[in-house]
């Protein structure tokens, strides 16, 4: 989530869910290794192009990437667009894996 947007709502849906698992997993927790550049219009109501090309090159790797599998947490997956944009820059960056799990998943139909 951009920082403009994460300021405006109050809190990061998708971040305090990833915390919870991690603690729950007894597994690291970073929100420092990749950052939303791009604020981009929200998702809702754009077709899949569309929604690709909104967060195209929207992310950057803000940190040293660990040498193990990264998992990335999303509350809700519709295209696969967010994500799969993040995973593409995590894996340019040098991540060996890139694993994404989320919480719900909702149709374009």
């Amino acid at each position: 989530m951009h920082k403009s947007k994460q300021r405006k709502r109050g809190f990061n849906q998708a971040e305090l869910l990833a915390r919870s698992l991690a603690r729950y997993a007894d597994v690291a927790f970073s929100n420092k290794l990749c950052k939303r550049i791009k604020a981009s219009p929200p998702q809702t109501g754009l077709n899949r192009k569309n929604r690709r090309s909104n967060v195209k090159n929207g992310f950057a790797v803000s940190s040293k990437l660990p040498q193990q599998p990264l998992i990335i947490i999303d509350d809700v997956v519709t295209t696969g667009s967010t994500v799969d944009e993040l995973a593409r820059t995590l894996k340019q960056a040098g991540a060996l894996e890139v694993y994404i799990f989320s919480i719900a998943r909702r149709s374009m139909n």
